[in-house]
């Protein structure tokens, strides 16, 4: 029954979110969404106070997760220690997926101050949902966005296993627009078919991913797994928990200084 009731949430969170991702998209060709009118938490973590690097890497949590976690797990010494960049923690939580604004206001909240404060090159992790997150976001707004590292990410909770596996895999795999019997799966379909044109070693921005061998959506990650390049994969021991993304993450960094 628990896990039951976990992946309704899930499912509800998706629902929301694709569509929201639906609307921002029409906002970029002239519709009209409303502004948001309370800003999400955003902390910073500046590699060195009073100055600015370069790189900014962009910190996205999961469901029930708060931006606290990262600094918590070690994330942000990793990021210090072995990226030598700046680091932004936000709250990205389950009431801007269920108000359908977590896109628009990383948007407008934290991308585009950051670029107006001198960032040019942006790197994202997303851990579970935030890594569903972090590939909607750039699927609109790819500018600037040099990689994106997914931790277990959330990528429909194996809705597609079957398709994928009569196709031989992601790669073989027919990605018909509109397709799907709900909003959810619709956006998870066109998650999977932006993943399908940029799993290559030249794509931009550059995927990787992360998981542990017991993780709840291993099957997904597996699918994702066998189309990236082998040096953007990591698969380890481990749960669908910060233990293991933080081991996980401390030992993919450095290939992204590559």
């Amino acid at each position: 029954m628990k896990q039951r009731a976990l992946s309704t949430r899930y499912v509800s969170l998706i629902v929301a979110f694709a569509s929201f991702v639906s609307c921002a998209s029409s906002s970029s060709t002239g519709g009209v969404v409303s502004e948001p009118v309370r800003r999400m938490r955003a902390i910073s973590y500046p590699l060195e106070a009073g100055s600015r690097q370069d790189c900014l890497v962009v910190l996205l949590p999961g469901i029930g997760d708060k931006p606290e976690a990262f600094a918590r797990a070690g994330f942000v010494d990793a990021v210090h220690e072995i990226l030598r960049a700046d680091c932004v923690a936000v709250g990205a939580n389950y009431r801007y997926y269920r108000d359908q604004s977590v896109v628009l206001r990383l948007k407008v909240e934290v991308i585009e101050p950051a670029r107006a404060a001198g960032y040019r090159r942006f790197l994202f992790v997303g851990t579970s949902l935030g890594g569903f997150g972090s590939l909607a976001f750039a699927e609109l707004y790819p500018e600037g966005i040099e990689s994106i590292v997914l931790l277990a990410p959330f990528l429909g909770n194996g809705d597609l296993d079957r398709e994928f596996a009569r196709a031989g895999g992601l790669a073989g795999w027919a990605y018909v627009p509109g397709k799907g019997a709900s909003e959810q799966d619709r956006k998870v379909r066109e998650v999977w078919h932006w993943l399908q044109g940029n799993c290559g070693s030249g794509s931009r921005p550059r995927v990787y991913l992360a998981y542990g061998d017991r993780d709840k959506f291993r099957a997904d990650c597996d699918w994702l797994a066998r189309e990236l390049p082998a040096d953007r994969v990591l698969a380890g021991a481990g749960k669908h928990d910060w233990v293991t993304w933080a081991r996980l993450f401390r030992e993919l960094a450095p290939r992204l200084t590559h």
